[in-house]
């Protein structure tokens, strides 16, 4: 298996994914069960699982849902997926549940089968913790387990649009270090009137508008003068990255996005 820090960082939150997974199941499948003392039989041995521990199931081999790898847990929940978030209150709008099963399924191929020399792209790196938090969300997986993918996707994003950056493991905690180690402009914005939200973004937004202070305005020239500000949004199926700066000629803040490569919830290559 492959050594590149990409597939470290996605192989690390796959594995808090298995162990959220393991642990919903072990809660819902003897519940959601009509013959509790039978579950293991009906509802694992009973799911269409494929992969390398089948035969070990099928044979007896393997009784516990503690010895199932990410692959065969996913077909499991996969097969029982309705039921399952039902137990555990949550739903599925979008009915992509599924099709999130079978993307964490090939991920968990992707880097088995990658060579010693092998290394994963930023994009495939970004689309995997898509997937990876698509199916945390519906399984309801804690705060902080969320917040530490977001906060890797952001490394990743930003080291995709080019910008260099040091965050350590790319946690949360990580994150912030890196925040308070930079010089951050905070400011409290003042309340808007009518008269002041009629602008035209798309001709760029001036100083005033986010403070009337001239020397807040000088103030946030010289840091956008100095540092370059990005935002990121991770959207359902695909991430929008732009970055804010000072036009010097107009006078005015402007933003513009910077195209990544990236994969579609299809798995479709766009920028």
């Amino acid at each position: 298996m492959s050594d590149d820090p990409l597939t470290f960082i996605v192989q690390r939150h796959l594995g808090v994914l298995k162990k959220h997974i393991y642990k919903v199941l072990k809660e819902t499948l003897p519940e959601i069960c009509a013959n509790r003392d039978e579950w293991w039989e009906i509802m694992v041995r009973g799911a269409r699982i494929k992969g390398t521990q089948l035969r070990d199931i099928q044979e007896g081999n393997l009784k516990t849902l503690g010895k199932l790898d990410v692959v065969s847990l996913c077909y499991v929940l996969k097969h029982h997926f309705k039921f399952v978030l039902e137990y555990i209150q949550s739903h599925d709008e979008q009915r992509n549940g599924y099709l999130t099963c079978d993307a964490i399924i090939n991920l968990r191929n992707q880097i088995s089968h990658q060579g010693i020399d092998d290394v994963m792209s930023p994009e495939d790196a970004l689309h995997g913790l898509t997937n990876i938090k698509k199916m945390g969300v519906l399984l309801l997986m804690p705060t902080k387990d969320l917040a530490n993918i977001d906060a890797d996707q952001q490394i990743i994003a930003r080291q995709l649009a080019g910008i260099t950056i040091s965050a350590g493991s790319g946690t949360v905690d990580s994150m912030r270090e890196n925040e308070e180690s930079e010089n951050f402009v905070s400011t409290s914005f003042p309340e808007t009137d009518d008269e002041r939200l009629s602008v035209q973004t798309d001709q760029g937004i001036s100083l005033h508008l986010l403070s009337p202070d001239a020397g807040m305005a000088s103030n946030l020239q010289s840091a956008l003068s100095e540092s370059t500000f990005i935002g990121i949004d991770f959207g359902t199926s695909t991430t929008v990255v732009s970055r804010v700066y000072f036009d010097p000629n107009s006078k005015r803040l402007k933003t513009e996005p910077i195209p990544i490569r990236q994969k579609d919830q299809t798995g479709r290559t766009i920028e």
